[in-house]
């Protein structure tokens, strides 16, 4: 709620509809949370892709090519939801991108959780839930191998079980 409210005031006076944008899949739950807390105009777009691999970490030299449908862009004002900020690449990468394809008004970036990490390429959100410290977390949307995205709350995981 306390995120919803930061947001809502950032955008109180908007008449024209934001463009918020998710990356998947591990912004789908706090979309699922915070979309209807917002009270302004909005529109949803989501992408998925990722700079991870099959790797635990992004990797910079990795090159994805978005597509950008302008016509939800240009002239907008542009949110854009992700799972946690830790090394900023996704977030980065995309920003690079978008900038350079569409001509949205501005762009602010909400991550549910940040990690304090000397090897953000990103910068600071915006907008974000909590600080977590530099373990590795599931549930509530983050996942290690594709397991435990599901569960209901967020937690960190033992080293021993993130291959399982």
């Amino acid at each position: 709620y306390r995120l919803a409210q930061q947001i809502n005031t950032e955008y109180r006076n908007s008449k024209d509809p934001v463009c918020c944008v998710g990356f998947t899949e591990g912004a789908i739950i706090l979309l699922g949370k915070i979309i209807p807390l917002l009270n302004f105009p909005l529109y949803l777009v989501t992408y998925k892709f990722s700079f991870y691999g099959d790797e635990m970490s992004g990797d910079l030299s990795k090159e994805v090519v978005i597509d950008f449908d302008n016509s939800k862009y240009d002239g907008k004002r542009v949110l854009i939801f992700d799972d946690i900020l830790d090394r900023g690449i996704t977030v980065k990468k995309f920003l690079e991108q978008a900038r350079m394809k569409t001509k949205a008004i501005d762009f602010k970036v909400c991550m549910l959780l940040v990690k304090p990490n000397p090897e953000n390429v990103y910068g600071e959100a915006d907008f974000f839930g909590s600080m977590v410290s530099d373990v590795w977390v599931v549930g509530y949307g983050f996942d290690t191998n594709y397991k435990h995205r599901n569960a209901d709350g967020v937690g960190p995981i033992k080293e021993s079980f993130k291959n399982l």
